[in-house]
């Protein structure tokens, strides 16, 4: 699928579309302000991550999926992605739309399906499509001036018109992007159902955590996400903590911020200060 980091692109694509200069002028913006292209993907793949995560909310509620949510809850996901996004990349709040990009009005569209609705306010301004899959940890980012004619004549009960992914007027800034997985999602279902069975106790669904799932980092929302309980990172810990108790079954809980050398050792150098990793020891 082509986006802006295919050879081309912008060519074809100034051939098919109109409106087309102020749409390059708001992407160039963006991937400006995000500091490139590769920084603009790692930026905004991290704060998807976070607004999904943060709307489920497992450490209070227990769900580990968007499928878990109801209507209002996958609605406010939007909301919670233009927060963060205006927040990442100190974007100031338009006159009429979401947010300011040098001089144009721009409003932020979130969707997890792949369809935008579009309020009659936002006819004839720019906005930015955001879609993510959390189930395959991708996401896509567009442009697009919604003009009329751009827009499905129908409207839905809130008098909003529609614009589809595969309509050719939306210039791709990425398409398909990967984005830091839910943690969750990417478990064996076997596996899913203990960390997040409710008859255990947190420490129990810790130690599960450790004997199970090896040689895949993991972050504090993780820990806090299956322990459900207050100070859960002592079960990482040593003196009585699950250390203690794994080391002599051969696993080893290794940590970014005071476990460097072994982390090397192992081939995770890359762990941030607050993630952890269980390893089978060697030897």
């Amino acid at each position: 699928m082509f986006d802006m980091r295919s050879v081309g692109y912008k060519e074809s694509h100034e051939q098919s579309a109109s409106d087309l200069m102020s749409v390059l002028k708001v992407a160039d913006l963006l991937i400006d302000t995000a500091g490139g292209m590769d920084a603009f993907i790692d930026r905004v793949g991290r704060l998807l991550r976070r607004a999904v995560d943060e709307v489920i909310d497992m450490p209070r509620t227990g769900r580990w999926s968007l499928d878990e949510l109801d209507g209002p809850e996958k609605t406010y996901v939007g909301t919670k992605v233009e927060i963060l996004f205006r927040h990442e990349f100190q974007l100031k709040y338009g006159d009429k739309m979401d947010l300011r990009v040098g001089d144009y009005e721009v409003d932020i569209k979130n969707t997890i399906k792949g369809t935008w609705m579009i309020p009659s306010e936002a006819i004839d301004h720019h906005c930015l499509l955001i879609q993510e899959n959390d189930k395959k940890a991708t996401f896509s980012v567009g442009v697009v001036f919604c003009s009329i004619d751009v827009l499905t004549k129908g409207m839905n009960r809130d008098q909003k018109r529609s614009i589809s992914q595969g309509h050719p007027a939306i210039y791709w800034i990425c398409r398909h992007a990967s984005m830091p997985s839910n943690f969750f999602e990417a478990l064996d279902p076997a596996v899913r159902a203990q960390l997040t069975d409710r008859f255990a106790s947190g420490a129990e669904r810790i130690r599960r955590l450790l004997r199970l799932v090896h040689d895949k980092p993991f972050s504090r929302w993780v820990i806090e996400s299956i322990a459900q309980q207050q100070d859960p990172l002592k079960r990482l810990r040593k003196n009585g903590g699950a250390r203690d108790v794994l080391e002599k079954e051969g696993i080893l809980i290794l940590g970014g911020k005071y476990d460097r050398e072994l982390l090397e050792q192992y081939g995770y150098g890359h762990l941030k200060d607050d993630e952890w990793v269980a390893v089978k020891k060697e030897g």
